[in-house]
Parts: C-alpha cells; sequence; structure tokens
C-alpha cells in the first residue's frame, strides 16, 4: 500500500512539473495552498456510458483574508485509481458571499478555479477512486477524492413470471415481469420497464404505454433493492368517471399476439428484449370448478 502510495506522489509531482505550476502573476489574496472540494458527477455516483466527466471539483481556501484572481496561477493533478489523467480548471468568476454579509448587501469575494475530470478511454465497468490535487504559489494543497460506479452492463432481460398459456381463452391476460441489475435498476424518476403487447394477425395492431385510446397499462414497480424490480403491464382502455380516467382492462379479440418487454438501468442501458407469443382463442374465459 505504501510503495503505490509513493508512486502515486511521484508521478503527481512529475506531472506538476510538466505542467509548468509557476508562481502566480499576481499573489493570491490568501496565504495557504488551495484546497479542493470534490463531488462526484451522475446520480448518487453512478455514471453510464454516455458520460463524458467523472467528477467535478473547485477550490477551497481557509484563509478568509480572500481567494484567487483571474491570473492567478493554478494548476491541477487528478488521477483515476491512482493514474494519472489529464485535466484542467479555470477561473469561475466572482460567485460567493463574503462571511457575515447579510443579503441583499452582501459583498463578493473573487470566486474559485472549477474544473472536471473526464472519463479516460476505455474506463472499465466498476468502482473508480478519483483524485484531484492543486497547486499555487503558496504550495500544493491536501488531495480530494470521490468514488464513482462505472457502469457499462446492461440489466438481464425480463424475466416472466405470470403470462397467459400459449393457446387459451383468457382475453384480459395479464403480464408480470422481473429483472436485475449489478450496480443500480430502479431511477428515481423512471419505471425501468418498457413494455408492448402487438397483435400479429391481423397485425399493426399494437398496445405501448401510452394513453391513446387502448394502451399498455403498466402496474406500480415494486422494487425491493435498488438492483431488482418487478413491473406488470395488461391491455387496457380509458375509462372516466366523476372527472377521473383510469384504466379499464380491454377484451382482446381472438388472435395472435406477441408480449415484449425490456428494462433500463439507472444510467439509461437497456437490457435484451424478452418476447411472449400467445394465442386468444375464440369464446369466453372458461373457468374450472
Amino acid at each position: 500500500m505504501s510503495a503505490v502510495r509513493g508512486s502515486w506522489l511521484f508521478a503527481v509531482a512529475a506531472l506538476l512539473l510538466l505542467l509548468g505550476a509557476t508562481v502566480a502573476q499576481a499573489q493570491d489574496p490568501n496565504t495557504a495552498p488551495p484546497q479542493v472540494e470534490l463531488r462526484a458527477a451522475g446520480q448518487e455516483g453512478i455514471l453510464g456510458p454516455k458520460a463524458s466527466v467523472l467528477a467535478f471539483f473547485s477550490t477551497t481556501t481557509t484563509d478568509p483574508s480572500g481567494e484567487y484572481a483571474p491570473d492567478s496561477a493554478v494548476s491541477f493533478a487528478c488521477a483515476v485509481d491512482a493514474l494519472a489523467v489529464p485535466c484542467g480548471g479555470s477561473y469561475g468568476g466572482c460567485c460567493r458571499a463574503a462571511p457575515g454579509s447579510p443579503a441583499p448587501n452582501a459583498k463578493f469575494v473573487p470566486g474559485p478555479f472549477d474544473g472536471s475530470v473526464p472519463v479516460p478511454q476505455d474506463l472499465a465497468s466498476g468502482s473508480h477512486t478519483v483524485t484531484v490535487i492543486a497547486t499555487d504559489e503558496d504550495g500544493t494543497g491536501p488531495p480530494a477524492s470521490v468514488t464513482v460506479s462505472y457502469d457499462t452492463t446492461p440489466p438481464t432481460a425480463p424475466e416472466l413470471i405470470q403470462a397467459p398459456p400459449r393457446a387459451s381463452h383468457i382475453h384480459k391476460p395479464l403480464f408480470r415481469y422481473t429483472a436485475t441489475d449489478d450496480v443500480r435498476l430502479i431511477d428515481k424518476k423512471d419505471d425501468p420497464f418498457r413494455s408492448a403487447l402487438r397483435r400479429l394477425d391481423p397485425p399493426e395492431v399494437i398496445f405501448r404505454e401510452r394513453r391513446e385510446g387502448g394502451y399498455l397499462g403498466t402496474l406500480i414497480p415494486r422494487c425491493p433493492t435498488l438492483l431488482t424490480c418487478t413491473g406488470g403491464s395488461r391491455a387496457v382502455y380509458e375509462g372516466f368517471q366523476r372527472g377521473y380516467s383510469f384504466g379499464v382492462p380491454e377484451w382482446l379479440p381472438p388472435g395472435r399476439y406477441e408480449f415484449s418487454v425490456l428494462a433500463r438501468d439507472a444510467v439509461g442501458i437497456k437490457s435484451p428484449l424478452s418476447r411472449y407469443r400467445f394465442r386468444i382463442l375464440p369464446g369466453p374465459p372458461r373457468t374450472t370448478g
């Protein structure tokens, strides 16, 4: 562990020399080395293949005499899992209220330097540690680190746990399905499932998750953990009562149908599609007993 830490510090020192961290053209008002506030990008630090940034950083100081000016020479060294990666910061402008200044008569002090750590090329799926160090004419501040999860693996194809028989008189079929993910399946803002029901003969009769006449109504998914969710779908039509609209199970005519469903994880990666074909026979549903 000490050898890894030593090699990391050596790499940072070498990188700072290559960057040419020089004395600021105008001395910073503060007299302390810069500190860095670092936060992970993405929802709760989980990112997917569409992400371009792993983390964002901003300089801070414990010196109450001031912060930085546009011509301050502040350099940054960044690493992902102790391997140096290119990064840069720029002056963030005037956006911080001076301590003790009441609004609306607050006085503002010069703002920080802000920057980001990009996603390295060919980054492997899994947990990664991002580290940033800042240097100015007062020296090098302490490293700041944050852990992010980079997810490039799709969730499992949904497994049907309830479906009508391959051939039956059930005209109001109900489908239930479940899927899992290694990192995080559920997104707080969205349903993890997308499903559709298509009549094969005649073709082009499709029920989807939308409210336009007949549509595919979806049950509220149940997610006992962030990694596993169970959902449900059935063909419905829009009913109205006392000013409210709701889905009424639709009586599907006899014919051949195909139900399909996929799952999307928290970063938008889609699972393989699960398909199920069945036939509704003429006549009313048969009961037993």
